[in-house]
């Protein structure tokens, strides 16, 4: 039972969190997430590595052209 309760508290918390926010603005926010990610164009990784060079003053990598 504990077992069972444990892996539908995720469950829970969107659920929360969606009656909380609105159902409405519960949907643009996670229809906004999928988006970003969808239409990223490169890893975390590269992101920040990209930042990290700018805050340094330094001219970042190119970026592959889309």
């Amino acid at each position: 039972m504990i077992l069972f309760r444990i892996a539908l508290s995720p469950l829970k918390i969107v659920l929360l969190a969606a009656r909380l926010m609105g159902y409405s603005r519960f949907a643009v926010f996670v229809l906004g997430v999928f988006v970003g990610l969808a239409v990223a164009p490169s890893t975390g990784a590269e992101f920040r590595a990209r930042v990290r060079e700018l805050i340094e003053g330094k001219d970042p990598a190119p970026t592959a052209a889309l």
